[in-house]
């Protein structure tokens, strides 16, 4: 308010007082000099205090109060973005450096706006520290960003250097807006009471004279002044909740409230700050206390400024020993007496000495200012990493972290990257890592050999006993390997059945990887007992010399394999040494798989048919249909040469389904009585497609199921559960016949005529043509013909291509033969001229 304003109502006031002085002057006559005189000195003695106020209150509204309000702001701000600078710096996280950096920018600006709007001297001049101030943090937060840890260092130095003088110089600032403020409003308070007893000494004669008017006037200052004596006790008391009075009063004490009011909103500024502060540190103690690692913070001395309670966890540490100013030695003893509580009770003075020397090697590295880590492993066994952080002031920040776990997972994820989990030896990569390190780091004259090689019939293993047997199997071989080889050799399983050995250098590499090869060998090819069953396989081997037999590990590796080639095409179980001659031979049967593929793609192969004939009334009763393959440059090739090859290539599930359509469909054109005979291999059986395979065949070519038969071997059988069985019942139930094939040259059992279906008994040719030889043949032909008598099945002498061996299979029982004595395997176009010569054949014999 301006002096004008307020000597305008102070005149205005006193008029109306005058005008109540001379009506009392009339009615009482003498008493009105005393009640002049009254009037003029409590005026003027108010017209004093109301002076006074109106300065004090000025004062406080527009100097003391909005800059102490202002300054605790400030000092407020200035607080928050010195913790987020100094804190985020020791964080090496880029995203949270970058949030924090935007959250220290928008404080600074903030704090900008103040400065600006402030008119105290002594805080504008902030202005450029302040520039300085966050131009510092911005190059510490870039050092920190692009992990420049030394520029970190110095702008944190000079940051922090700033921001110590900025809040000395707005704690200065606030400390004298209050001091002054509070001076002011004491002063008011003893000139108030010196007013009131002045009123109060006047107020008597006053009373006396003027009665209710100038009892009314008095009462009504002394009670403004009173509320507002007391609001001014409790805002110097931080009691920010009282309603103050006289804030819409027009006059000098209106001011005065209205000055007090923003006094007292400052004051709940402050308070309020003081809160938001004491939230802050109750936020980080939460969040020092959740964090996943321990965290503690050291002086220059070596005493603990704060932790967390992860790290007193983390170290099995008393809470005594987690208070500010606790020794690092002392923990370190504490943690000693822990691990080794007898030594230490026996020389506590000389750990306590070795613990000293250690603090003081620890400050040596500190006082370097460069972030270092490095792993302890407590008594227990697990491992800690510690991360430390070196401050300004001789003192450190370090992290602690348990890594038992993740240290042993990354062991673990280690060794199940370079080992077969099957088998535990080594894997591919670790085999081909080996390799690689002895061709790019040895100089050893003896090179190294390569003995590479798989099982022999493992497949068949796997379709006739499922693979859980075929992984017993690949798990007691590399048993026997290991007891095979050296210690130092490195074995390893490259993938289903193919193993590799790397044989460390020897005298003469390939006679020792011949004699280690067949020591291999000889190991596999005894039986494997596995859940009762004698199962034997065998292995070939094939041999390359490092550096010999390639020029690197890959050159190496393939001439092994064609090594290894060369050894199973020469008649299995055998041990090859790598000869460039090899490659022509194998370049020849590889092509030849591609032929092989590519004819089963076109449809190239075909059927011949081979009949079988009754021995008593000399006709056709059934036909077998065989393959055959015309290949296009070398015409026709042996089955006993592309069948295993389909084998081995996976195509002989396709190659079965299809000879049962065509067997079916050619069988269809034959005289009623004439069945068609195929053969079906122990893959069939494994894919349990064989099944809707038939079913597939005779419903294309509209053949009786009466008129189709099975031929299974032996190796069928050995799978021996519940799936073959059920599916021979099956194909049984459809009609269809079951022939056993070969019998007597592979595992069969009795119990298998028992078990399973068959309608059936083909006697492998072996038999029938040692039968004039006297050697007991022809026994062993009568017993399976009587055999098969008892159970209700025919029997087949196979391999007949004589009279005279005609005649000792009619001899012995048999039923019907198949054999070149009646004829050779026919195209499809030619089975009805073979079915007439077979039975011409039959009438000239007779």
């Amino acid at each position: 308010m301006s002096s004008y304003g307020a000597a305008g109502r102070f005149g205005e006031g006193r008029s109306g007082i005058m005008a109540i002085s001379k009506l009392i002057s009339v009615r009482l006559g003498a008493t009105v000099a005393l009640l002049v005189a009254t009037v003029i000195a409590v005026s003027l003695a108010a017209l004093i205090y109301l002076h006074s106020a109106e300065e004090a209150a000025r004062g406080i509204k527009r100097h003391d109060a909005v800059a102490a309000g202002a300054a605790a702001d400030i000092a407020v701000l200035l607080e928050r973005h010195r913790r987020l600078v100094e804190t985020a710096l020791l964080d090496r996280d880029p995203s949270a450096l970058d949030q924090r950096r935007q959250s220290a920018e928008r404080i600074g600006m903030l704090i900008t706006t103040l400065l600006s709007n402030n008119h105290d001297t002594s805080v504008s001049l902030l202005r450029d520290d302040f520039d300085a101030l966050t131009a510092s943090a911005r190059a510490a937060f870039f050092a920190a960003r692009e992990k420049e840890q030394s520029e970190v260092q110095r702008h944190k130095t000079q940051y922090t250097a700033l921001a110590n003088r900025l809040q000395e110089t707005v704690r200065s600032s606030r400390n004298t807006s209050l001091r002054s403020a509070t001076e002011t409003l004491i002063l008011l308070e003893r000139r108030g009471e010196d007013l009131r007893f002045l009123i109060l000494a006047t107020a008597l004669p006053a009373l006396l004279l003027l009665g209710p008017i100038s009892l009314l006037i008095v009462a009504g200052i002394i009670r403004r002044i009173n509320q507002l004596t007391y609001g001014m006790r409790r805002v110097a008391l931080n009691d920010t909740t009282i309603a103050l009075p006289a804030l819409d009063d027009g006059d000098e004490i209106g001011d005065m409230a209205r000055a007090l009011e923003v006094f007292r909103n400052n004051a709940e500024t402050l308070v309020r700050n003081a809160k938001e502060i004491e939230r802050l540190n109750a936020w980080f103690d939460i969040a020092l206390n959740n964090m996943a690692r321990g965290l503690s913070m050291f002086d220059a001395h070596g005493r603990l400024v704060v932790c967390n309670r992860q790290y007193l966890e983390l170290y099995q540490l008393t809470p005594a020993l987690g208070q500010p100013g606790t020794h690092i030695v002392d923990i370190a003893m504490s943690r000693a007496a822990r691990s080794h509580p007898d030594a230490v009770v026996a020389c506590e003075a000389e750990t306590r000495a070795e613990m000293v020397a250690w603090f003081d090697t620890l400050r040596q590295r500190l006082a370097l200012g460069t972030p270092f880590s490095q792993q302890q492993i407590l008594p227990d066994g697990r491992t800690i990493d510690i991360h430390v952080q070196p401050l300004d002031d001789g003192g450190w920040v370090d992290l602690h972290e348990d890594i038992t776990e993740a240290d042993r997972a990354k062991r673990r994820i280690t060794e199940l990257a370079s080992s077969d989990t099957l088998t535990g030896l080594a894997n591919r990569r670790q085999f081909m890592g080996a390799l690689e390190a002895w061709y790019h780091g040895s100089d050893d004259s003896r090179p190294m050999a390569v003995l590479w090689f798989d099982l022999d019939r493992f497949k068949a293993v796997n379709d006739t006993y499922g693979h859980p047997v075929g992984d017993t199997l690949l798990r007691l071989v590399a048993k026997r390997l290991r007891a095979t080889v050296r210690g130092d050799d490195l074995i390893a399983r490259l993938g289903g059945d193919e193993f590799a050995i790397l044989l460390e250098p020897m005298g003469e590499p390939v006679a020792a990887a011949e004699i280690v090869g067949r020591r291999v060998i000889a190991a596999l090819s005894q039986p494997f007992d596995i859940d009762g069953r004698q199962i034997t396989v065998g292995a070939s081997v094939g041999v390359a010399i490092a550096r010999v037999h390639g020029a690197t590990a890959d050159d190496l590796l393939q001439n092994a394999d064609i090594a290894l080639y060369r050894a199973k095409t020469s008649g299995r179980g055998t041990v090859v040494a790598y000869q460039t001659e090899f490659e022509q031979t194998i370049k020849a049967q590889r092509q030849l798989e591609s032929d092989l593929r590519l004819a089963v793609e076109k449809g190239e192969l075909m059927l011949h048919y081979q009949p079988i004939v009754d021995l008593q009334t000399g006709q056709v009763v059934s036909c077998e249909a065989l393959m055959r393959w015309r290949h296009r440059d070398q015409g026709m090739i042996s089955p006993a040469v592309f069948i295993p090859m389909a084998e081995d290539l996976g195509l002989i599930e396709h190659l079965g389904a299809w000879a049962l359509k065509q067997a079916c469909l050619d069988a269809a054109t034959w005289p009623r009585g004439t069945k068609v005979a195929v053969n079906v291999s122990a893959s069939q059986f494994a894919s349990r497609d064989l099944v809707s395979a038939a079913l597939a065949a005779l419903a294309t070519s509209g053949l009786e199921p009466e008129r189709l038969e099975v031929e299974v071997t032996e190796l069928v059988l050995l799978r021996d559960d519940a799936s073959t069985l059920d599916t021979l019942n099956t194909l049984s139930a459809l009609g269809i016949s079951i022939a056993l094939d070969d019998f007597g040259t592979g595992y069969a059992s009795l119990s298998y005529l028992r078990r399973f279906p068959f309608n059936k008994i083909k006697i492998d040719q072996s038999f029938i043509r040692d039968m004039k030889n006297g050697s007991g043949s022809a026994t062993i032909v009568r017993a399976i013909v009587n055999l098969a008598n008892t159970l209700g099945m025919t029997t087949v002498a196979e391999g007949i291509e004589t009279l005279s061996e005609r005649d000792a299979a009619r001899h012995a029982g048999c039923h019907a033969a198949q054999g070149y004595y009646y004829s050779r395997p026919v195209p499809p176009d030619a089975v009805a001229a073979a079915i007439a010569d077979c039975s011409n054949r039959y009438d000239a014999a007779a």
